[in-house]
């Protein structure tokens, strides 16, 4: 039964995974360019499609595809876009124009669902400057795969000189919280102990496409005491609002164990009641991160752990943690 339980939090875990895996052939047409000279707008359209190209759930058609079918000329209606992007075999596409008004840049942007002909997305973006444009193009990228408004897509990527990065909500890029769960104990480790109880208080620090972690977590039963300290580095796979993520590092751990528990040879007489056992060990995570953009979030956690401490004849200890917390940045 324990087993059983163990598989279907992996299941929980995998699933969202597997939701963010799927990828989308996509057309990126020729903007319509209003104002901006030939040089600036090939800089941008190359900056453009070097972007949208690092989203995970887009597959770029190439240049040269494209330009068989429409040219090299933009692309501005969506009846024209719906059916230059079928005859490559798209699953979407992707037109808008580049407005200059005086010193500042105004980006259009379009995303085009080519199996219904409708208009899945589409928003604007103002660049103060053409210097500027190219962080609004990483606005834009990350707009696109979220469905999210442009404005809100801010990160530390993102943020132009003129903007005050003290008020928007997304350039925290720390935080810290408490998870409960449970870890369960594998092969007879901690004194063959079913399950233990885990109190884990975490600090999270996010840099670009990385997340540095620390825990301090206490696990407890009947006899069994374990305090754990551990580093961690986690990598999120989307940028979304529910972004799955996977990691690993390296554990302090220390376990306090009744001595009772231990068969008579391995009694300490020295210790009294109790026998401490102190070890390293490794772990490795998968979970899930909700309200990742927001100044709070959720997180479901799933950790494996093997420490290199012996109790009794089990010379590892062995054990599959689960946990829910909620963080403030």
């Amino acid at each position: 039964m324990k087993g059983r339980f163990i598989i279907v939090l992996c299941f929980l875990i995998l699933i969202p995974i597997s939701i963010c895996a799927r990828t989308y052939k996509v057309v990126l047409f020729q903007f319509e360019n209003l104002g901006l000279s030939e040089k600036d707008y090939k800089i941008s359209m190359y900056l453009l499609r070097d972007e949208i190209g690092t989203v995970k759930s887009f597959k770029l058609i190439s240049k040269s595809q494209v330009k068989k079918v429409s040219g090299d000329k933009p692309v501005e209606k969506i009846d024209d876009a719906v059916k230059f992007g079928k005859k490559l075999n798209a699953d979407k596409c992707i037109i808008g124009s580049f407005i200059q008004l005086g010193t500042k840049v105004l980006v259009r942007v379009k995303l085009i669902d080519l199996k219904s002909g409708n208009l899945e997305f589409h928003d604007e973006i103002e660049s103060k400057s053409v210097e500027d444009v190219n962080f609004v193009i990483k606005r834009i990228a990350i707009g696109l795969e979220t469905k999210e408004k442009f404005e809100t897509t801010t990160n530390n990527d993102t943020i132009t000189e003129d903007e005050n990065v003290a008020v928007k909500k997304q350039t925290s890029f720390h935080c810290y919280g408490l998870k409960l769960g449970f870890l369960y104990p594998r092969e007879d480790s901690y004194a063959g102990k079913d399950r233990l109880s885990n109190f884990v208080f975490t600090w999270h620090f996010e840099i670009p496409n990385l997340i540095s972690e620390l825990s301090f977590g206490i696990s407890g039963a009947t006899g069994v005491l374990e305090t754990v300290f551990d580093i961690s580095l986690l990598y999120p796979l989307t940028k979304k609002d529910f972004s799955s993520y996977i990691g690993g590092g390296i554990s302090f751990h220390s376990i306090r164990l009744e001595r009772m528990l231990l068969e008579p040879e391995y009694w300490d007489l020295s210790s009294g009641q109790f026998a401490t056992r102190k070890g390293l060990g490794v772990h490795a995570c998968a979970g899930v991160i909700i309200f990742s953009t927001y100044n709070f979030r959720v997180v479901f956690d799933l950790r494996a752990y093997c420490s290199s401490i012996k109790v009794g004849e089990q010379q590892n200890q062995l054990g599959v943690g689960f946990t829910f917390g909620v963080f403030k940045k």
